[in-house]
């Protein structure tokens, strides 16, 4: 995806699991994904806010399981993400810092 393609989304559907074996670790019922910046090391990074519906705080404090997070745009488009350079989860609410836009479906 190339960088700068929007500054940020909202949306009301997500989740997260665990990257290679898809084990389910929580949904989201609200999400936004902001843009951090437009050149330099920031440039196509975004930080992630969310709201778990439902969250496994046992696998997702897990660091052998890569998370892969999947937003849904629509019904037929998905957007999915990985990485982060900081992560926080606080009682239900999830702030990741630096994600990547890994794949756009």
């Amino acid at each position: 995806m190339a960088v700068g393609l929007f500054k940020s989304l909202r949306g009301e559907e997500g989740y997260i699991e665990a990257k290679y074996i898809g084990a389910p670790i929580g949904t989201f019922v609200s999400w936004s994904l902001t843009r951090r910046g437009e050149a330099g090391p920031a440039a196509g990074l975004y930080d992630l806010y969310a709201v778990f519906r439902y969250v496994n705080t046992a696998l997702f404090e897990d660091p052998d399981y890569e998370k892969e997070i999947v937003l849904k745009l629509s019904k037929s488009k998905r957007l999915r993400i990985v990485g982060g350079q900081r992560t926080e989860l606080v009682g239900k609410q999830l702030r990741m810092e630096g994600v990547e836009i890994w794949r756009l479906e």
